[in-house]
């Protein structure tokens, strides 16, 4: 057990899709990855919801567990042109020592959407994914984009632009809720789907977690 892991720990450098319901802790693994990122360099995290409570406890776990609070820088808003805006500036923003940024979720820049159907989509398609993705490539900078998911028929579970975000990222990871209270599995997916467990997140109250990882080839058990 880990209190906080970096991804090459996971074998998991690159850009990240983090997906899941509602409560399986997405922005807890992602709190873990940032405490330990902050040890080597800076974090940029982007908070699109306008939550502050998640805020709260990514500071609070990044000091329990042995990050460097003064590395991370948090922006938070729940408008969506600022957020745009903010996704946009990535390229130019981004220092030399930025060790890893996350934006939390990063389908609310589609919410333009709610009031203009036409542009639905528009700007994961042709800019917000395709720029990580340069950012990436470019800066080497490990990116975890989490999303937003919603259940479809026969009760699967999807994310948002599913396809689209997948089709940019590195790794496809999906965290649902394990048998065992407090326990969510991370499973990494290919073409949408989970092949295997790749970590299990133990999380008790507020900032308390620990981080399980499983051996490189422990097989997915599926239903």
């Amino acid at each position: 057990m880990v209190s906080a892991v970096s991804l090459d720990q996971m074998g998991l450098e690159g850009l990240v899709h983090v997906w899941g319901l509602p409560a399986t802790g997405k922005t807890i693994f992602a709190c873990a990855v940032a405490a330990a990122a902050s040890r080597r360099g800076l974090v940029e995290w982007y908070s699109l919801d306008g939550k502050r409570a998640s805020v709260r406890l990514l500071q609070a776990a990044v000091a329990r567990h042995g990050g460097d609070p003064s590395h991370v820088a948090v922006s938070v808003t729940s408008d969506h042109g600022r957020a745009v805006k903010w996704v946009r500036a990535l390229p130019h923003s981004l220092g030399p020592d930025t060790e890893l940024v996350v934006i939390d979720p990063v389908t609310r820049v589609l919410d333009m959407a709610r009031n203009d159907p036409v542009m639905w989509g528009r700007e994961m398609l042709e800019e917000t994914m395709p720029l990580l993705a340069a950012v990436r490539l470019s800066r080497g900078t490990n990116i975890i984009v989490i999303s937003e998911s919603r259940l479809v028929k026969e009760s699967l579970v999807d994310a948002v632009h599913h396809s689209v975000i997948r089709r940019y990222c590195d790794w496809d990871v999906l965290m649902r809720r394990s048998s065992r209270r407090g326990v969510s599995d991370l499973l990494l997916c290919e073409d949408g789907k989970p092949t295997r467990t790749i970590a299990r997140l133990h999380h008790t109250a507020g900032s308390y977690f620990e981080i399980e990882l499983m051996r490189p080839h422990e097989p997915f058990q599926g239903v």
